[in-house]
């Protein structure tokens, strides 16, 4: 396998063709999104927010995500004691970019609903807080 390239200098993701400007690793957040540099139909474009928050007995995992055909809010929670997972996901239809992700995942919220499952990840540049309710998630149908 071949030495992986590190990117250095802050540039936008995507070139002009719509693909990746220069491929690599950063460590830190220098490419700039644009959705409108997509060159593909909206149908195709997929964009999500993950997180994944967990000590030694417990593990949560938060997505909204906007795949173009389809739209979620999943959860995972995971016990790493019992040891026992529990994943849903709440699903919708063609949401094809109405969900409005930010440019960047350093400033700027997102959010969503689904039926009773709501989420709301926002983000003021300094800290980031995921909040959301999602209905009937438990063994008991206990909202989480």
């Amino acid at each position: 396998m071949g030495k992986q390239h590190e990117v250095t200098a802050p540039q936008r993701l995507l070139n002009s063709s719509g693909t990746i400007a220069e491929p690599g690793y950063a460590k830190t957040m220098i490419w700039q999104y644009d959705r409108g540099d997509i060159k593909a139909p909206n149908i195709k474009v997929k964009e999500w927010d993950y997180y994944y928050i967990a000590n030694d007995k417990y593990g949560i995992a938060l997505t909204i995500a906007d795949n173009g055909f389809v739209g979620a809010l999943s959860c995972s929670f995971i016990d790493y004691e019992t040891p026992c997972e529990i994943t849903k996901s709440a699903v919708c239809l063609f949401p094809l970019g109405k969900m409005k992700f930010p440019s960047t995942s350093v400033s700027g919220d997102v959010g969503w609903t689904i039926g009773k499952t709501s989420y709301n990840f926002e983000n003021d540049g300094t800290a980031r807080r995921l909040k959301g309710v999602y209905a009937k998630f438990g063994p008991d149908k206990g909202d989480l």
